[in-house]
């Protein structure tokens, strides 16, 4: 099987100096662990609900998501809770869920507030947005940034973490 496109493999049994295995602010040392026990150290949140893909394997439909009985939280909420788990020691968001975070235009400035709270972001994403200048500017014009290598710069300042998902290299794969 041919792995589309060729992946170069970088680091063959040879790792650079100091090379850690782990995503920033994913994993707490023992040490961590024990100096903030019964501290809350990380939390999940969705950050939006909407997403253009429609993955054939994504619980989505349609770009909808059963939320029940449930209403979605809003921007302050989303700050409040932030704020009281910073109290309670909080030092990693991740976003998983209900949307693309990427396709929210306060995105950038949920995670420009994380910043000032020191509290690192793990962005769990298709990364299409970051990869596509024309929906870049779509979702962060209103912040100066028109390309995909302006938003990842903006993303080093904001110490996020990019977790990015796909299926396969293959394109002729159909799930």
């Amino acid at each position: 099987m041919k792995i589309i496109p060729d992946v170069p493999i970088v680091y063959k049994n040879k790792f650079p100096k100091n090379f850690v295995n782990d995503v920033n602010g994913w994993a707490f040392s023992k040490k961590e662990l024990q100096d903030n026990l019964g501290k809350l150290l990380t939390l999940d949140i969705d950050f939006g609900a909407y997403c253009n893909l429609n993955c054939p394997h994504c619980f989505r439909k349609e770009n909808k998501v059963d939320f029940g009985n449930k209403k979605l939280m809003g921007y302050n909420d989303i700050i409040n809770i932030i704020k009281q788990g910073k109290e309670m020691g909080l030092k990693s968001v991740k976003f998983l869920g209900a949307g693309e975070p990427f396709e929210d235009k306060r995105f950038l400035e949920f995670l420009r507030f994380l910043k000032k709270l020191d509290i690192i972001p793990l962005i769990f994403t298709k990364g299409h947005v970051i990869g596509d200048d024309n929906l870049v500017k779509k979702w962060y014009s209103d912040y100066g940034i028109s390309t995909g290598e302006e938003l990842v710069e903006e993303l080093k300042k904001v110490n996020a973490s990019i977790l990015l998902g796909f299926n396969s290299f293959d394109l002729n794969l159909r799930f």
